[in-house]
């Protein structure tokens, strides 16, 4: 894992174990806040994070996640956190409080439960430039992104970016068996040593690491890595991108994008998470074979990497159905 991100770029050296993507966010999260701590930087105990982001359903991870009516009943119980949407806005932050940030959290080119919504690379490299120059870790949660979904094995080589803090959870074992793990630099891990044990990283979970989702996550790299993998991967990012091009025509669709194995497309004019249009929306596409969860007006497809060239038609041949047929949804 420490060789596939390094060939990513990435100069993580570390791994910590845990059992799911909420805490491999909940242990960066803790990481950054006790390494300013340890190194003489007290003062940065905020974080930042980007607009409309959902890293989890934990305190530290719904603390780095939109302050809506998903989480609203926890808001007092929240870190502090600032939110924000773009490269100037990062860059008027820590302008105005250079010292009070530990760390930037991001979905690295893709924020998956907030609609797939997409950014460019180059707003996420300039966004790690400056954090790394006012002295702001930078954590990527790959939670949804890694291990191919995007096309590459890791969504920061997009990028080119240097997290300081990489959370990986969901194709870890390929989905089979709870695992999650936290990649930090040597410069972070090194912060923690000391014969001073109230210096440590005093953070633990009773299944971190078992050896049964370890072998798991064995087995499922040795697949991942396969040479028919790796071309299955190429063949449904080609197939993605061309039904996207497709669908994009539509009257009823609007923002078409892909990226990789992702593509998503944004109904025109309908409701939001909550509504009950999403449901009716689902149980059609099951009916028809196909497994789709709208995140509000956004229709999107995730398919696994052994899903064949007439199963990838048939989840958009059905996406395609449901933007035909939408007056049945209201």
């Amino acid at each position: 894992l420490v060789s596939a991100v390094q060939a990513g770029g990435a100069r993580l050296s570390r791994c910590f174990y845990s059992d799911n993507g909420s805490t491999a966010v909940e242990v960066a999260m803790k990481m950054a806040y006790q390494y300013h701590k340890v190194s003489g930087r007290a003062s940065r105990v905020r974080f930042l994070a980007l607009s409309n982001a959902y890293h989890g359903d934990t305190l530290g991870s719904m603390s780095v996640s939109a302050r809506g009516s998903y989480h609203h009943y926890f808001t007092d119980l929240l870190v502090g956190v600032d939110f924000i949407s773009d490269v100037g806005s990062l860059e008027r932050i820590l302008e105005e409080n250079p010292d009070a940030y530990a760390a930037l959290i991001v979905e690295p080119m893709v924020q998956a439960a907030t609609g797939m919504r997409m950014h460019s690379s180059d707003s996420l490299s300039q966004m790690a430039t400056i954090c790394h120059k006012a002295g702001v870790l930078l954590i990527c949660d790959e939670v949804f992104t890694g291990f191919y979904r995007t096309g590459k094995c890791f969504a920061f080589e997009h990028a080119n970016l240097q997290p300081d803090l990489l959370c990986l959870s969901k194709g870890l074992t390929g989905g089979f068996l709870p695992l999650s793990v936290t990649l930090a630099t040597t410069e972070l891990f090194e912060a923690f040593q000391s014969e001073e044990v109230g210096r440590a990283f005093l953070h633990g979970h009773s299944f971190t690491a078992n050896p049964i989702a370890c072998a798991a996550a064995l087995a499922s790299w040795q697949l991942l890595d396969q040479a028919q993998t790796q071309a299955n991967i190429r063949r449904i990012s080609k197939q993605t991108g061309v039904w996207l091009s497709h669908l994009s025509r539509h009257a009823c669709a609007e923002h078409a994008r892909s990226l990789g194995t992702i593509g998503a497309i944004d109904i025109k004019g309908y409701p939001d998470y909550f509504s009950k249009t999403p449901y009716k929306i689902r149980k059609f596409a099951i009916q028809n074979n196909v497994l789709i969860r709208p995140l509000g007006a956004t229709l999107y497809a995730v398919p696994p990497y052994c899903a064949t060239e007439s199963e990838i038609d048939k989840i958009y041949q059905t996406i395609l159905l449901i933007l035909d047929n939408l007056d049945t949804f209201k």
